[in-house]
């Protein structure tokens, strides 16, 4: 079913991120030796380290500790595949070392690494379907050890169970080559390294894109028709037009293309230059947690191996036993919430850290997969440091709904109305406090780019917090445009930006100044300045109708099953199965 060896990034038990002391005294000890003695020979193969007499080192360089990590990484049905052993580097030595400025030994401190945002991905799957591209999807072996240190050298002492000593019983210290997982700057350096193959490919040379720095477009050469007078460049359609995108999330990698000869060409040079381990191209795949289906003229997004998993590990009874939930959102959830708020400041740190736990492990597939999840999301991650036992509950409903909804995702297809067409839908729920932006661009029928967020600022009516909001979406809608004309669906028309409140309408289109609207920024106004220049159109959309209505508050089951079927471009519901009342009865006690 997989292609790639990925875990599905949670653990289920403590067991499954064991310490190396602890691993080595298990039952399974001799698995984790011969983990750890592959993780070496990857060292070895990759040439990270230069053995160093430790007397030899300078003195005014640091020597850097290391450490083994343990893990076993789960797939499928959260079945164990292999047990992984990583050598890491402890990078916040070398912060400390490189802010006290003692040592020739430094750190670039500009550490930041590109990976590619959900959304650009989801603008992929959208593309690739509405333009039939071919999907392939790669992943990088041991991705950090294969950058490149430039214009500095790291020493570390490496962890006992690969120590040696040279002849007179002096320790070996590694002289690194290339860089350590837990480097602070070890993502920047691979990245850097493969951004630079990627562009200097001397066939297929890639253009980074502008809109996403951790995506790659290709475009093979335009045809160029030779008459008896002239000779005239015809441009083909964009769908039509031979290209390669490609998408990079650290060592994941996935490729897109209409040109099979070509990109194959290209996979064979980049099997050269790295190792790598291609996908077999199988019409169910898994990539960062998520699991992909495709089909003709439609792909699928879901969570359901990760979010299985989660369930797995936090509730008390198999999900089948739990009353059906219709949202995610508890009907209680906000009361809960406003009590937390006074009562802040008094968490036991048991608790916070479980709910931290809980929490941070539900919010990971929501901007992927689960956009319908995302007002529940926000809601509770603004309680991470004032959780109560209550808050806990309503994550476990959360969880629960999830779980009984884990074959739902996104799903695209090339046969939606208006599929190229991006449409963008916008939303305020006005608080006394600080409101809440929601948004979603609807593409081939499913979100790409949703929202669902606290303002910035205090608003004084409902009209301020929906002008807010949308001059906040419209800036998603810029840059959505922008990627996807760069990867090759120029959007030719303003996109439509559906609202459900007419005072943002009247203000968009009219220069108006009143009261009620003078202390409006023009910041907050910058909707009107995108609706002029022709980069969206300002629409009426009825409060029924508006997908982001949703992502602003938590709505009863009728309008949320409405619109979430819409937002979700649900096809079919998969079945629950009914267990004994009484059962799950006892065990819905969330």
């Amino acid at each position: 079913m997989f292609v790639l060896e990925d875990c599905v990034l949670t653990s289920l038990t403590e067991e499954d991120d064991p310490h190396w002391s602890q691993a080595i005294r298990g039952n399974d000890s001799k698995e984790w030796y011969a983990a750890a003695d592959g993780e070496y020979d990857n060292l070895e193969r990759f040439g990270v380290f230069e053995l160093w007499p430790a007397d030899k080192v300078p003195l005014d360089e640091d020597i850097f500790d290391t450490m083994l990590l343990c893990k076993l990484k789960r797939g499928a049905d959260n079945q164990a595949l292999k047990r992984k052993i990583r050598c890491v580097l402890c990078g916040n030595q070398m912060i400390e070392s490189a802010k006290r400025g003692e040592s020739k030994t430094c750190a670039d401190m500009r550490t930041h690494s590109p990976a590619c945002r959900a959304s650009s991905l989801k603008c992929n799957f959208a593309v690739g379907v509405l333009h039939h591209l071919r999907q392939l999807d790669f992943d990088v072996d041991a991705a950090y050890l294969q950058g490149q240190y430039v214009d500095r050298r790291v020493f570390c002492r490496p962890p006992q169970y690969f120590r040696k000593y040279d002849e007179r019983g002096v320790e070996y210290v590694w002289l690194l080559r290339r860089p350590l997982y837990g480097g602070s700057d070890s993502g920047r350096l691979w990245y850097n390294t493969f951004a630079e193959h990627l562009m200097n490919e001397p066939i297929t040379p890639m253009q980074r894109c502008h809109y996403e720095p951790a995506g790659f477009v290709h475009v093979c050469d335009m045809p160029v028709v030779v008459s008896e007078t002239k000779t005239t460049v015809t441009l083909a359609p964009p769908s039509e037009t031979k290209r390669i995108l490609l998408l990079a999330y650290v060592d994941d990698g996935r490729t897109w293309d209409n040109c099979a000869e070509v990109c194959d060409a290209f996979y064979v040079r980049l099997e050269q230059r790295f190792s790598i381990t291609r996908g077999t191209g199988s019409d169910r795949q898994f990539m960062l947690g998520m699991d992909i289906q495709l089909g003709e003229g439609w792909v699928k997004i879901y969570s359901a191996t990760y979010i299985l998993g989660m369930c797995q590990k936090w509730l008390e009874h198999p999900i089948v036993e739990y009353d059906q939930l219709y949202s995610p959102s508890h009907p209680k959830l906000m009361d809960h919430f406003e009590a937390a708020l006074l009562l802040r400041g008094n968490t036991p740190p048991s608790l916070g850290f479980e709910y931290r736990s809980l929490v941070g492990g539900l919010l990971f597939p929501c901007p992927m997969t689960r956009p319908d999840c995302l007002f529940t999301a926000g809601i509770h991650a603004r309680a991470m440091d004032f959780a109560t036992r209550d808050l806990f509950q309503t994550a476990l409903h959360w969880l629960v709904f999830m779980g009984q909804t884990a074959k739902d995702g996104i799903t695209y297809s090339a046969n939606a109305p208006n599929a190229s067409q991006l449409v963008y839908w916008s939303d305020s729920d006005w608080s006394t406090r600080r409101s809440t932006t929601g948004g979603t661009g609807q593409l081939a029928g499913g979100s790409v780019i949703a929202a669902s967020r606290r303002q910035d600022c205090v608003t004084g009516s409902s009209t301020h917090a929906e002008v807010v909001a949308a001059s906040s979406n419209s800036n998603d809608v810029v840059w959505t445009r922008g990627y996807l004309e760069e990867i090759g669906l120029p959007q030719l028309e303003p996109t439509p930006f559906m609202v459900d409140a007419q005072n943002v309408i009247t203000l968009a289109h009219n220069l108006i100044s009143s009261k009620q609207t003078r202390h409006i920024t023009r910041r907050e106004l910058i909707v009107r300045e995108r609706d002029t220049d022709g980069t969206l159109e300002v629409r009426k959309v009825h409060t029924s109708e508006n997908l982001a209505d949703m992502l602003t508050k938590a709505l009863d089951r009728e309008p949320f099953t409405v619109l979430r079927r819409s937002l979700l471009n649900l096809l079919v519901r998969a079945a629950t199965v009914v267990a004994p009342r009484l059962r799950r009865r006892a065990a819905a006690s969330v």
